[in-house]
C-alpha cells in the first residue's frame, strides 16, 4: 500500500498507513534513489513558478542540488575504522510553525540517510507549505519515485495527543522542532526503550557588527550587508530562531557607532524599498507597542521608528528581551568595546551569531579563550537561515544513523 501523500485529519487510512510504513524495508544510506529524488526536487523547486515566488524555498533548491550536498559532506563522510553506518528506521518529525520549509530540510536529511518518515506537519500552513507540499505530490505521483513514496507519510492534525503517542510508540527515533512548550508536552509521550530523541526548543539570535567595519564600507558593500541582513531577519517575518533580534555594535566610538547604524539602517530601508516591501498595520503596531513596553520596563530605552518596516530599540544596557519581542523588523540594539562584552549575553538559549568586520580567526580566539556556555552557530551576516548538517550544536547526518562497529 502507499500511504497517501498527505491525511489533513488522520481517520481509518491512518493505521493502514501507518502500519504498511512500519513494515517498509529502510534504504541505503545515500542510495541512488534518495539522491535521484533529492535531485528532482532540487531542479522543480528552481524552475517551478509557485516556489520561485518564496525565495526560501529557491534555497531550498539549491541547498539540494548534489553537489552542495557533497560541500556538506552529506552524500559521504569520515567513518570510524571498524563501523559502518545503518539507518535509525522510522523516523517521526515534528515540525515547527513559524518555519514554513524546515520540515523538508529534517525530513530529507533523514531520507537521504536511507530512513522511513512520518512528518506531522503544522496546522499553519502558509503559501510557502503549500507549494513545496504540491511538488511533492507531483514528484511522489510518478513510478520512478515509489520507493521514497511507499516510505513517507505527511500529516497535519491538531493537538490530538493519541496520534502523536501512537507515532512515538512506532518510531525509532523522535526529532521535535518547536517551541518548548511543544518539546515539553511531546517529551511526556513515552518512546520506546531502544528509541532516540533530538530536540530543538526556542533559540534566540543576534548580529554582532565592527562599527568601524560598516562605517567604512564604499557603497557596494553597504548594499550587500543590507541585502544580507534582509535576507537573515526579514524571511520568515523575523520569527525564525535563526533571525537575529539583537544588533550589537562593537567599537570604542559612539560617533563611528552612530555613522555605522545610520548608514546601515538607510541602506536596510532602500532594500525594502527595492523589494516593495510594506507592513502590515497590525504588525506595526504590535512592534510599537512592544517597544514603548519595553522602554517602560528599562530605563534609558530610546525608540526610533521613523520607518514602520524597521523599528529599532536602543537599550543602554545590552540584554535579551524576546519577551518583549514580535518580529516584522523589530531590532533591539546596543553597544559593546569589545568581543568579551558578549559574554554575559551568551546562555545556552543563543543559537546564531551573524557578523560582519571579524575573521574566522578572532572567533576561533574568542570561543577557546572564554569557553561561553551558550552559541551554537557564527556565521558571515547573510547566512543566518543557511541550513547545514550541524545545526544546534548537533549533527543530524549522524544522528539519523546508527553506528555499527565491525571487527
Amino acid at each position: 500500500m502507499t500511504p497517501p501523500t498527505l491525511l489533513l485529519r488522520p481517520d481509518e487510512r491512518f493505521e493502514a498507513a501507518l502500519g504498511a510504513l512500519c513494515g517498509s524495508s529502510n534504504l541505503p544510506p545515500f542510495g541512488a534513489v534518495q539522491q535521484g529524488f533529492a535531485s528532482a526536487l532540487s531542479r522543480a523547486l528552481v524552475s517551478d513558478a509557485a516556489t520561485r515566488a518564496h525565495p526560501e524555498l529557491v534555497a531550498l533548491g539549491y541547498w539540494l542540488r548534489p553537489a552542495h550536498q557533497q560541500r556538506l559532506g552529506l552524500v559521504s563522510g569520515p567513518a570510524q575504522p571498524g563501523t559502518l553506518a545503518l539507518p535509525r528506521g522510522l523516523v517521526f518529525h515534528v515540525a515547527p510553525a513559524n518555519v514554513d520549509s524546515l520540515f523538508a530540510y529534517s525530513w530529507m536529511l533523514s531520507m537521504l540517510c536511507g530512513n522511513r518518515n512520518v512528518v506531522r506537519l503544522s496546522s499553519q500552513q502558509g503559501p510557502q507549505s503549500r507549494a513545496l507540499l504540491a511538488l511533492v505530490a507531483r514528484l511522489f505521483a510518478a513510478p520512478e519515485w515509489q520507493d521514497i513514496a511507499n516510505r513517507t507519510l505527511l500529516l497535519r492534525y491538531g493537538h490530538e495527543q493519541a496520534i502523536s503517542e501512537r507515532l512515538s510508540a512506532a518510531c525509532d527515533l523522535r526529532v521535535i522542532w518547536g517551541g518548548d512548550q511543544t518539546v515539553q508536552t511531546l517529551r511526556r509521550l513515552p518512546l520506546p526503550p531502544h528509541a532516540t530523541e533530538l530536540c530543538f526548543p526556542n533559540k534566540v539570535s543576534m548580529a554582532v557588527l565592527q562599527a568601524s567595519s560598516v562605517a567604512e564600507a564604499d557603497d557596494a558593500l553597504m548594499r550587500r550587508l543590507a541585502t544580507a541582513l534582509h535576507n537573515d531577519a526579514y524571511w520568515f517575518d523575523q520569527m525564525a530562531c535563526a533571525s537575529p533580534r539583537l544588533v550589537v555594535w562593537v567599537g570604542d566610538s559612539a560617533d563611528t557607532r552612530a555613522a555605522a547604524a545610520a548608514r546601515l539602517w538607510a541602506a536596510l530601508a532602500r532594500e525594502l524599498d527595492q523589494r516593495q516591501a510594506g507592513i502590515e498595520a497590525s504588525a506595526a503596531l504590535d512592534k510599537r507597542l512592544a517597544a514603548d513596553r519595553l522602554a517602560l520596563a528599562e530605563p534609558g530605552v530610546r525608540i526610533v521608528d521613523e520607518d514602520p518596516r524597521i523599528t529599532r530599540v536602543w537599550l543602554p544596557t545590552p540584554g535579551w528581551h524576546d519577551d518583549l519581542h514580535c518580529g516584522a523588523g523589530l531590532f533591539h540594539e546596543c553597544q559593546m568595546s569589545d568581543l568579551a562584552g558578549l559574554l554575559p549575553l551568551l546562555s545556552r538559549r543563543v543559537q546564531t551569531l551573524v557578523h560582519h568586520g571579524f575573521p574566522a580567526a578572532a572567533w576561533h580566539e574568542f570561543l577557546q579563550r572564554h569557553l561561553p556556555r551558550g552559541i551554537d552557530r557564527i556565521v558571515p551576516l547573510g547566512e543566518a537561515l543557511s541550513f547545514d548538517r550541524v545545526w544546534d550544536g548537533v549533527d543530524l547526518r549522524a544522528g539519523f544513523l546508527r553506528q555499527i562497529v565491525v571487527r
